[in-house]
């Protein structure tokens, strides 16, 4: 599907949209409602059986989906069930064990001298499994506005500037790098 990231394959899912508004500021709606104060607040997390406390959208956006078996998202209130944090959505998400999958490496690349290596190592024998994923992402950053979006005579407001100013790219607004160990 070409999803880089959970917050991908989650905008594939009806009634789910992630929202970037500001730089380094992003907004989960689901079904029309905000998750507004973090994920842990009205979204249930779950990672092979255990739930994330706390969980904000950074984490979501840097889980890697080569190591995620399926996703099982749960809309409306499940909190009889799951507990407490599950008021809008319950998101349970299966990851790989050890032999269910090939090991492999990948380079992935792109233009803002965006790059992502990557490695997994599965390996699966009678009662001894074991997995391991590593991953270094490193991009430049496109730190430009798309000037059509910008509103025409956009009333100014004093000491904030426009009203309706050109869009930030959503995906690479600066110089970013981080690593993933699981």
């Amino acid at each position: 599907m070409g999803a880089r990231n959970l917050i991908d394959v989650m905008r594939t899912v009806p009634g789910f949209d992630m929202t970037s508004k500001k730089k380094n500021y992003n907004s989960l709606y689901v079904r029309g409602s905000n998750a507004y104060g973090g994920l842990n607040k009205t979204i249930k997390v779950i990672i092979d059986g255990h739930a994330l406390h706390p969980v904000g959208y950074d984490e979501l956006e840097r889980l890697p989906v080569a190591g995620i078996k399926k996703i099982e998202i749960i809309r409306g209130p499940g909190s009889a069930l799951y507990g407490s944090g599950a008021f809008l959505a319950v998101i349970n998400i299966v990851t790989y064990k050890g032999g269910e999958k090939d090991s492999r490496i990948t380079v992935e690349g792109g233009t803002f001298e965006t790059m992502k290596p990557y490695a997994e190592l599965s390996y699966g024998k009678n009662d001894f499994t074991a997995y391991f994923y590593a991953d270094y992402h490193k991009t430049d950053g496109y730190e430009g506005k798309i000037e059509s979006d910008a509103a025409a005579n956009s009333p100014v407001i004093p000491d904030f500037g426009p009203l309706y100013i050109a869009s930030e790219s959503r995906e690479m607004t600066n110089d970013t790098s981080f690593y993933t160990f699981r």
